[in-house]
Parts: structure tokens; sequence; C-alpha cells
């Protein structure tokens, strides 16, 4: 049923509408308009409009909260040199047997960062691949102070071009410093490989593998020249490179 206010604002409506029908002229017109723009006034002044708010989304509640993504980094890892020492005398007869031995194998490295942010070096690792399986060779650290390598570097005068015999320290590879971006570092990683033969050590593919502060691993192929202390390998150019420890000094009785 219609309210009171509502039937009579329909009751305006409609004498509006008959008096522009059957009145006529000018007056009707007047008339049907006081009467409709009355009803419509009266009708909107009894009724309540409200605007009812946008409901806000909500979104579930997790029991757990989720991290940030984990930012995407890239180390390029270039070898630039690769030495193996091998505390067995190793001769002629020893690679013509192949024998197997423990080496000690010296890795140059060259690191640069594509990253914005700076980032840590959390660990190193060299995984060999032969025939016979893949094997992971064991870390030293901190001992590189004790070794040297001895190679020929060439030197021209305005005579002749010569060779010179240098010896140069080791310097490890400093992985507590930050790495930035787009700033180089270079150094030298030692390990150790057991029961492994020259052939092999010359063969088997290896890479080494550097572990960032993010969980990501960058890796560099050792596709250069590996070289053995040792071995009988002289050539019209110069002797090969020779790595070794530093002899301690004999206590004076």
């Amino acid at each position: 049923m219609l309210s009171r206010a509502k039937w009579f604002a329909c009751t305006l409506v409609t004498l509006a509408v008959v008096a522009c029908f059957f009145i006529g002229g000018s007056i009707g017109v007047l008339g049907a308009v006081a009467s409709f723009g009355l009803g419509v006034w009266y009708l909107a002044s009894r009724s309540k409009f409200t605007i009812k708010p946008a409901e806000e989304e909500t979104l579930p509640l997790l029991d757990h909260p989720v991290s940030a993504p984990k930012r995407s980094t890239e180390i390029l890892v270039t070898i630039k040199e690769v030495h193996a020492y091998s505390p067995s005398t190793i001769g002629e007869v020893g690679l013509m047997k192949d024998c197997k031995l423990d080496l000690e194998v010296f890795i140059r490295v060259w690191l640069v960062s594509e990253t914005e942010t700076p980032i840590q070096i959390q660990d190193v690792e060299l995984q060999i691949r032969n025939p016979e399986g893949a094997t992971m060779a064991e870390r030293i650290s901190g001992d590189l102070e004790s070794w040297f390598l001895d190679y020929d570097k060439e030197e021209s005068d305005m005579w002749d071009t010569h060779f010179e015999r240098v010896r140069e320290r080791l310097v490890e590879l400093n992985m507590r410093k930050l790495i930035e971006c787009g700033v180089p570092r270079e150094g030298w990683l030692h390990f150790r490989v057991r029961n492994i033969s020259a052939s092999e050590y010359q063969a088997a593919e290896m890479e080494l593998c550097i572990d960032d502060s993010s969980s990501l691993s960058h890796v560099g192929a050792v596709n250069t020249t590996r070289y053995l202390s040792g071995q009988v390998q002289k050539c019209e150019l110069g002797d090969p490179p020779h790595i070794s420890p530093l002899q301690k000094p004999i206590p004076r009785v």
C-alpha cells in the first residue's frame, strides 16, 4: 500500500496532467507545471536517499608472511690460468705409466658482477668429471703465501728478444669483501685433487662454481692450458711455468 505522502504526490502529478489536457492554454500549462513541481518536491522531501559507500576489497590473511622474491644475480667467471703440483716426482717414466697422483691445483680466476647491488661470495667449488664419474676437489684456503710461480717473461731491447725467469707470489681471491657492480676482482684459488693421473688432469672436464649470498651458483669452464709442474715440456719459446712451495729455511744448529 502507498503511504499518504506518496498518494498525495501522485495526486498532484495527476492533476497537473489533467489540467494540461482539459484547461489548455497558458493557464493550463502553468497549472500543470506548478502541480507537477509541487508533487515532485513533496515526494522528494518525504523520501530519504542515502549513498552506500563502496566496500573496500579485503585480502585473505595468510598464516605465514610471504618473503620478497630474491633478485637474480649474475657474476661472470673467467679462468685465466691453471697449474698443478704433485709432491711426488713426475718424470717421463711416471707420465708413460700414467700413475695416479695427488695434485695441488691452483686456479687464477677473474670475476666481474653485473648485479646493481653489491653481493657476497659464499663458497667456491671445483668439479671434475671424467669417464669414471664426477668428483669434487678439496678446497685449501689460507696457504697461498707459501707458494710461488716461476715463468718466463719476454724481454726486448734494441738488439734482441730474450726470456727472463720471473717469480710471482700467489695472492688469494678476496671472498670477504663485497663485489661491486662492474668492478673486476682477480685472485688465486687452491684445491687438492686426489687419485688422478696426468692424462686425466689434462682431459677431464673441470668447472669452477661460485656461490653467492643469494644462493645462486655461477659457473666458469676451465678451458685454458693446464700446466703440470715437473713435466718435461721445454720449447723454443722458453720453459713452461712451474709452481712450487716455498722452501722452509733450515734451522741452524
